[in-house]
């Protein structure tokens, strides 16, 4: 394989090979690696071109570790269509999701055959035990590094070459378990740059905006129960805008959001400030600041640039509005539901952490058909209505 990013040939095992063979790793080449920022940036990588670079990396630094090499390339099965955007959703998982694919068949049968324990592979995966891939320890690692990298090549920033990037990278020697990352001054000085630059880009309009703009959109599905949020995991992107588009009370807003996606307007909320009305409550908490780890770094160096990095983006940490601009004229097309409400105030706080869940507009009432060709949900091989069905409560959570 070779991967075009890091410019890295792996040479797969049979494992390897019988593993991007799967529809479970098949669909993440449908699923967009950044959400709904992908509607309004050139983000549009797939979760599996992350996948496949985190693996090439994985095999770069780990090259005699199959079990390393495996849980990089399971890493994200569980992810939904426009992977986090969906996480503002209450109970939308995706470590849950991809425990339970790299848990059962035909993914658990394939690493068993080859040697591999399914439970080490997922506690590598999920960084529980400790390699370069993955870890805990509050550092950089191959993970990260690849998706911060991947995120400023494809959005023209990127102004070392990967390949450089690689160069100034190693294990390291003292940490004797080939757990730990070591980064040149200078290639740290450009990995931190992109960590700022990626803090910012996550809370602008066209990433947190349209990210909760889509789960709000999700969430008129579920109260309709045309998607159920354990069925998300085996759909496309494909999949889910086909449903946002046909289902009558979700079908303009989802067009107008795929078609003008710079209408989306993003207000930072005051601390106390009441959401404003017609508008959908994003939270913003969790950023990866993961800091590279310096060769012959001190602690008390790590340690002030910590602070230093927290002072700068802790600003950005927060409640905010997202509603549409009301200056995007050619857009009002789609501000009004099919009660004749405008729709975000029709929706109200569904993503918000207040109590309860108030009333969706009128919803449509027609469920998906039978399951698509190719799907690999359970039953979905004997024809069953895999994809419809009530959801026990809609739930509340937030966006970002």
């Amino acid at each position: 394989m070779s991967e075009p990013l890091w410019g890295v040939r792996v040479r797969c095992s049979a494992l390897e090979r019988a593993l991007l063979r799967t529809p479970q790793l098949r669909r993440l080449h449908y699923v967009a690696w950044a959400g709904a920022a992908r509607f309004a940036t050139q983000q549009v990588p797939t979760r599996l071109q992350h996948v496949c670079g985190a693996f090439a990396l994985a095999a770069t630094f780990a090259p005699d570790r199959p079990d390393v090499r495996a849980a990089a390339l399971l890493h994200d099965v569980g992810h939904p269509p426009f992977s986090h955007a969906l996480e503002a959703i209450a109970e939308v998982d995706h470590h849950r999701a991809t425990a339970e694919r790299i848990r059962a068949a035909p993914v658990a049968d394939l690493l068993r055959d080859a040697g591999l324990d399914p439970e080490r592979v997922l506690a590598l995966a999920e960084g529980e035990e400790p390699s370069a891939f993955k870890n805990r320890d509050g550092r950089l690692h191959l993970d990260h590094l690849d998706s911060l990298v991947r995120a400023a090549a494809a959005g023209g920033g990127l102004t070392v070459a990967p390949a450089r990037l690689l160069a100034g990278a190693s294990l390291d020697a003292e940490a004797g378990d080939g757990s730990q990352l070591v980064f040149d001054d200078a290639t740290a000085d450009l990995l931190e740059t992109l960590i700022v630059r990626e803090a910012h880009a996550h809370v602008s309009a066209a990433d947190l905006g349209a990210s909760a703009m889509l789960a709000a959109l999700v969430q008129v599905l579920r109260l309709a129960d045309l998607v159920r949020v354990d069925e998300l995991p085996y759909l496309t992107d494909a999949d889910l805008i086909a449903s946002l588009t046909a289902a009558d009370a979700t079908r303009a807003e989802a067009r107008r959001l795929l078609l003008r996606p710079w209408g989306v307007r993003v207000r930072k909320l005051e601390e106390g400030a009441p959401l404003p009305d017609g508008t959908i409550l994003a939270r913003k908490e969790r950023f990866y600041l993961d800091l590279p780890r310096r060769r012959g770094e001190r602690e008390g160096d790590r340690s002030a640039r910590e602070r230093a990095l927290e002072e700068r983006l802790g600003e950005l940490r927060g409640r905010y509005a997202v509603d549409w601009d009301p200056d995007d004229r050619e857009g009002a097309f789609a501000t009004s539901g099919p009660t004749g409400t405008p729709w975000t105030a029709a929706l109200g706080s569904v993503l918000s952490d207040a109590p309860g869940v108030p009333d969706a507009p009128e919803l449509a009432t027609e469920r998906r058909a039978q399951p698509r060709p190719g799907d690999d949900r359970p039953g979905a091989a004997e024809g069953s209505d895999a994809g419809a069905g009530s959801d026990a409560g809609a739930g509340n959570g937030s966006a970002g």
